[in-house]
């Protein structure tokens, strides 16, 4: 029976993600909250995506026994979907907008018929 792996045998794998060099396709839980503080600026304490693992709405993650990992791309497809699309103003959320460029436009004064009367407001 091969011995059981101990908490000092993962924390090579630990730095290792800490590493620019290599990062493992999958990620423990402190690494995984780590990249996600360093690669999108999300932080999240360890305990939230334990909590997130069993209640839903956190990364989606794998098993190997009753470790879980969690996929570098699974990481950065929820930061992504959890941040949202870049803003330029903070009304754009309730406008549907999100970039100057799809701003509505100012709709053109209607062009009168010669035969269409001009109603004139008298009010000051």
């Amino acid at each position: 029976m091969a011995p059981r792996a101990g908490a000092n045998d993962f924390a090579c794998a630990e730095s290792l993600s800490s590493s620019p060099d290599f990062l493992p396709p999958r990620l423990r839980r402190k690494p995984a909250r780590e990249y996600l503080f360093k690669k999108h600026g999300i932080d999240l304490a360890v305990a939230t995506l334990a909590t997130m693992a069993s209640r839903g709405g956190g990364p989606g993650f794998q098993r190997i026994g009753r470790m879980p990992l969690y996929p570098v791309s699974e990481l950065d497809r929820w930061a992504e979907e959890r941040l949202g699309p870049v803003r330029f103003l903070s009304s754009e959320a309730k406008m549907g907008v999100h970039s100057p460029d799809c701003l509505p436009d100012e709709q053109p004064a209607p062009i009168l018929s010669k035969d269409e009367p001009v109603i004139e407001d008298d009010r000051p």
